[in-house]
């Protein structure tokens, strides 16, 4: 589950999907199974949280990890790119970030 503290010291990664909006949510699903079936087990992983535009043409995954390095080690892992393959086909756009308000 996320939390949200800016002093926690946690990766941030934002994950922006663009999808044609007829298949959004077969695409919702695909993404839902990686991170289920793969991500979750991933060495610092800390959580995801999937959200899909009004329109339905977005969906972004906002993630946390416990460092860069595992977020890195986890992009890098051969076996997470085989197994995230039809994910990684819709081209995901990443930015790191850290938390630094909450209100």
């Amino acid at each position: 589950m996320a939390v949200i503290d800016q002093y926690r010291g946690i990766l941030t990664v934002l994950v922006e999907f663009d999808v044609d909006p007829l298949d959004s949510e077969e695409n919702v699903a695909h993404i839902k199974s990686f991170l289920d079936n793969v991500v979750r087990n991933q060495p610092g992983f800390i959580s995801a949280n999937l959200h899909t535009s009004l329109d339905k043409r977005k969906i972004i995954n906002y993630a946390q990890w416990k460092n860069e390095a595992d977020y890195q080690n986890f992009l890098n892992n051969i076996e997470v790119q085989k197994a995230g393959e039809k994910v990684l086909s819709l081209n995901p756009k990443s930015v790191l970030m850290k938390v630094a308000f909450v209100s």
